[in-house]
């Protein structure tokens, strides 16, 4: 089932689900090092994918009217039957989620809910291909294969929740120092924040701020906001 922000639409056992999760990374060459230093960025919106197909050469669409088939294999057939209907009544519920709502002034964010899976997904359709593949002699379209990429979408408020109470970097716990850094420039870096470069004085036993040595390894402890 999508749920288009409170407006159900049924998609029927779809063959297959892809989900997608990517994350960024940014290497930096150093000087005079083989490895070099990689620093996470982010992490970027989870994505699904999922092929529908619609087939109403027959009528109404096979079992439920207004369901969605599997996307298994599209089977050449010849066109011309009496009870076809035109597939985009089913196709065009779709692509609707593609425009903008008058009342939100944006596309709808769905919830796509499958069986004992509950809630699998909630985002917007970003991405919509239609083909349509059979058609009846005077042209009406009676199958049709859509490819739909939803990607997700977390309101702000729920960010928010998910997000941990403490401030610091989110890979290496460490630091390797390059020449001219100081311990503000390095604060501001690890934590956007360069106020708070007495916490990694502290954790590294470093008296002197002024003298950091390139190469040196400082560790970076995670500091408790709350």
């Amino acid at each position: 089932m999508v749920f288009p922000e409170n407006k159900p639409m049924p998609l029927f056992n779809p063959n297959e689900i892809q989900i997608t999760k990517t994350t960024q990374w940014r290497h930096e060459t150093l000087k005079n090092r083989d490895r070099g230093d990689t620093k996470f960025i982010g992490g970027d919106p989870a994505t699904l994918t999922l092929d529908l197909f619609f087939d109403t050469y027959e009528g109404l669409p096979g079992g439920i009217a207004g369901g969605l088939k599997s996307s298994l294999k599209l089977i050449a057939s010849a066109a011309g039957a009496s009870s076809a209907v035109d597939v985009r009544q089913y196709t065009n519920k779709i692509f609707e989620l593609t425009l903008i709502d008058s009342d939100l002034k944006r596309p709808p964010v769905c919830e796509l809910w499958w069986g004992s899976f509950n809630l699998i997904f909630k985002g917007y359709l970003g991405q919509l291909t239609q083909r349509f593949t059979l058609f009846t002699s005077n042209g009406m379209p009676v199958r049709a294969a859509l490819n739909c990429t939803f990607h997700q979408f977390i309101p702000e408020e729920d960010e928010e929740r998910q997000r941990p109470s403490s401030l610091a970097r989110d890979d290496d716990p460490i630091h390797v120092v390059r020449r001219g850094e100081t311990l503000s420039s390095i604060a501001g870096e690890e934590y956007n924040d360069p106020s708070v470069w007495r916490e990694i004085a502290k954790a590294n036993g470093i008296n002197n701020p002024r003298h950091l040595t390139p190469g040196q390894v400082l560790t970076i402890p995670v500091l408790n906001l709350t």
